[in-house]
């Protein structure tokens, strides 16, 4: 639990949350690109986790992780002929929004291409 214990800090519950992100993300995004296994990583939920990593991973992620690792990823998932149908079911729409107001001229191309998936 998050509760705060004499050996847990909130500080040491936040790092490890933060590390499981940047895991999962990492190993998400080089799954994609395994083409025996990007139909798994589509189905079990990668877009819209992917997605939420993009928006987040400046503010997440130090070190290896990149954003550009992310977005190829998610570029891999979704060249399929479903993918447009694939971001309105899996309820990406929030992310879009929010990915084409960001600053970043690499999340504002990411929303760009998601934009012409939709």
């Amino acid at each position: 639990s998050m509760i705060p214990t004499e050996d847990s800090s909130v500080e040491q519950g936040i790092s490890r949350w933060r590390s499981s992100c940047e895991e999962t993300a990492r190993r998400l995004a080089a799954m994609a690109h395994q083409e025996e296994i990007r139909k798994q990583v589509y189905d079990a939920g990668g877009v819209p986790c992917l997605l939420c990593m993009a928006l987040h991973v400046g503010a997440l992620v130090a070190g290896d992780l990149t954003a550009e690792s992310v977005q190829s990823g998610l570029r891999e998932l979704l060249r399929g002929e479903d993918a447009a149908q694939h971001l309105l079911e899996t309820q990406c729409e929030p992310y879009i929004f929010s990915l084409l107001q960001s600053p970043d001229p690499n999340l504002a191309a990411l929303a760009c291409f998601l934009a012409q998936v939709l």
